[in-house]
């Protein structure tokens, strides 16, 4: 008997809200306009290796999914960073050192500059405030390279200035980045609490949407991006209407309400373009792609997976790239072309492994391991199960753990040691059910089926085949309906005893 793989979707989406694409480039940076009202930057732009250390910076964060809003404050800490090596190189006996520490940055590496500012750190030992804005700016330096590095300094930040809300909301960027998603339940709630900006609010609520949607709490999740989507709303800032309108998205898409969640991703795509954000309109292709991946519609899949890679290359946008890189790894493996799957699949897994992105990692573990489990390599396929199981369960993360049981099941079936597939079977039911997942419901519905069929238990997988067949019938799933419906009438077509 065969059975019903459930592969595990990378869905990318803005980590607040849409983000948009507002490339700068040096002569913008150092236009007379910019450089009268902006005092560090008329700085930065007497400097030449200044100029290009900022470029380099900016543009690593204009790669990451953020609001405009959390990348303008983060560049402006960059932008602080490199003011203040400039000022210290024209007084300074050994300007070399700074000049080395801006080509440095100029080439990605951040080392010699925050070296440099924590030298300047001695100096604030009782000035808390000018230590904090320090700490600040080493955590714009790291935060595009090196999360933990960035984590530590922002974290400094907020012991030293507890009220500054900007430092809390990008501490709680990369708590999730890390999978810590409590700490960043409730640093995101300190933003709430500290900011008296409705804006800042807004991009909290989708924050918060984004936290719980991981961890599965799909209702809260959905509370969280309609007060975001409210506000943005109110504000009328356009492109982060579409960032919800995504996210709502994804939530009827875990449900399995394909069709409603098709909706919410075609209002933000219609804005996207009309704005003309090229990242945001990558991210809605990819959730697009995830819709006609779930019909079964692998052409489709494969042609807005590939829109997407082709504007992430060109932004050079490397979550963008993992998330295009599982995601057509999927279209390959549903069309048996293994090898390539697993090529794609190892492409994604080493730039979430770069990022620390845990949500990544899992899900690419899961998928490597649905490689090695086609194959009948079962131990390698288990191995890579457990590794997504364990970072799914220090997520929280429902959706992801309710895969994993699957699949475990899945190899415990193929060892014929039915008792341990149900067993795995029923959690992975358990969870879908609460979530209300009809695509997950379905494969688990299927894959009991299995068992019970192989038990030499007809009635039961009967009982069911037919409750997994009505589910992908209503998702639009038809080349599983087909699979099913096939099982189902080879049973009925057994002689009667």
């Amino acid at each position: 008997m065969k059975w019903i793989i459930a592969l595990t979707f990378f869905c990318f989406l803005a980590v607040s809200i849409a983000a948009t694409d507002t490339r700068q480039t040096t002569e913008g940076y150092c236009s007379p306009a910019v450089a009268q009202v902006t005092g560090n930057v008329s700085i930065i732009c007497s400097d030449p290796k200044a100029v290009a250390a900022l470029e380099v910076l900016v543009q690593n964060i204009k790669k990451l999914t953020l609001s405009d809003s959390e990348k303008t404050d983060i560049i402006s800490s960059q932008q602080a960073t490199i003011a203040r090596l400039v000022k210290q190189k024209t007084t300074s006996t050994t300007p070399n050192k700074y000049d080395l520490a801006l080509e440095a940055l100029a080439k990605g590496d951040p080392s010699l500059a925050d070296k440099l500012l924590d030298d300047a750190l001695t100096g604030f030992e009782k000035d808390i405030t000018k230590a904090a804005d320090l700490y600040r700016e080493k955590g714009a330096l790291w935060f595009a390279s090196d999360t933990r590095k960035a984590l530590t300094a922002y974290k400094r930040a907020t012991e030293l200035d507890p009220t500054n809300f900007k430092s809390w909301n990008q501490l709680g960027h990369l708590y999730s980045r890390v999978g810590e998603l409590d700490k960043a339940i409730s640093v995101y709630k300190k933003v709430m609490q500290l900011s008296t900006s409705k804006h800042w609010e807004a991009i909290a609520f989708g924050n918060l949407g984004n936290v719980y949607r991981t961890r599965g709490y799909l209702n809260k999740a959905e509370e969280y991006y309609r007060k975001a989507l409210d506000s943005h709303k109110v504000l009328d800032t356009k492109e982060d209407i579409a960032g919800q309108y995504s996210n709502l998205g994804l939530v009827y898409y875990t449900r399995g309400d394909l069709d409603k969640a098709e909706a919410y991703f075609h209002e933000a795509l219609n804005i996207n373009q009309a704005l003309g954000i090229k990242n945001s309109t990558a991210i809605v292709y990819v959730n697009l792609g995830l819709v006609y991946y779930a019909r079964d519609d692998l052409d489709k899949a494969e042609a807005y997976y590939l829109k997407a890679l082709s504007i992430d290359k060109v932004l050079g946008s490397r979550e963008g790239l993992a998330s295009d890189y599982g995601n057509l790894g999927n279209v390959y493996f549903t069309s048996g072309n293994l090898d390539k799957a697993e090529e794609y699949y190892q492409k994604a897994l080493a730039i979430n492994q770069a990022l620390e992105r845990k949500e990544g990692l899992a899900i690419q573990y899961g998928n490597l391991g649905l490689v090695h489990d086609t194959r009948g390599e079962l131990d390698k396929a288990e191995a890579y199960y457990h590794k997504a199981l364990a970072i799914n369960q220090a997520l929280g993360s429902k959706v992801g753990m309710a895969n994993q049981y699957g699949y475990l099941g899945i190899v415990y079936y193929t060892r014929d040691d039915l008792d341990k597939a149900e067993e795995y079977h029923r959690k992975a039911l358990a969870i879908n059910q609460a979530l209300d997942s009809k695509e997950g419901m379905a494969i688990n519905y299927s894959n009991l089926g299995n068992v019970y069929e192989a038990r030499g238990e007809p009635d039961k997988s009967l009982e069911l085949w037919k409750k997994s067949l009505s589910l992908f019938k209503a998702i639009g799933a038809k080349d599983k309906a087909v699979v099913v419906q096939k099982w189902i009438d080879g049973l009925n077509s057994l002689p009667i005893d």
